[in-house]
């Protein structure tokens, strides 16, 4: 279940840089005004979506592969078209995730995976070494695991060995707010507080 990283505060705020005081908006309908934590099912419902979709190109790969041949063929051709094809695919989710935190299935699903610290895009090289931790995951040992180390994060904010090491955090912008595209003028007012609230997130028994 999505749990609040904190709550945002209601009201008047004073805005970091021009020091003019504005009222934060409420969306009609959401538990919290503040980031909140994804919760595991539905990361893990994104994330299947994202594997399916990788497989599917995977096999469209081996289908054009076989289709420049010709037909079925002995060689590397046909394999070495299709991984090559994945290949492009994984280069398409990783630059989406990095820069804006998003895949497929996150967009789904209502995720947004951020810098932990700041609750900017991850940037690419923190990507990449998320997506390292990731990838094994074909081996069912290593996914079990991935999915133990989120369950089993000490502070409560979800956050798997590829978090950890990527530096992230996955948001549930249904539930909080998407610090990258809402609050319009009063973003810089939303991060900033959510920024400087991360460490005192709220306590796992909270809904």
């Amino acid at each position: 279940m999505s749990q609040p990283l904190s709550s945002s505060p209601r009201g008047p705020v004073v805005e970091p840089f021009t020091g003019r005081v504005q009222t934060l908006p409420v969306v009609p309908g959401r538990p919290h005004d503040g980031p909140v934590v994804a919760g595991t099912g539905r990361r893990a419902a994104a994330f299947f979506v994202d594997a399916v979709l990788g497989y599917l190109v995977l096999l469209g790969g081996m289908f054009l592969g076989s289709a420049i041949q010709g037909g079925p063929a002995t060689g590397n051709v046909i394999p070495g078209i299709g991984f090559g094809v994945f290949a492009v695919y994984l280069l398409v989710v990783l630059v989406c995730v990095a820069y804006w935190g998003t895949s497929l299935g996150n967009s789904l699903l209502g995720l947004r995976v951020l810098r932990v610290d700041s609750l900017d895009p991850a940037g690419f090289y923190s990507s990449f070494a998320r997506g390292l931790v990731l990838l094994p995951f074909v081996f069912w040992p290593w996914g079990l695991a991935l999915l133990f180390s989120v369950r089993s994060d000490p502070t409560g904010r979800g956050r798997g060995w590829h978090d950890r090491v990527g530096n992230t955090a996955v948001l549930d912008i249904r539930a909080g707010i998407d610090p990258l595209h809402e609050a319009g003028p009063f973003a810089a007012s939303v991060r900033l507080s959510a920024t400087l609230r991360l460490p005192a997130y709220a306590d796992p028994s909270a809904r």
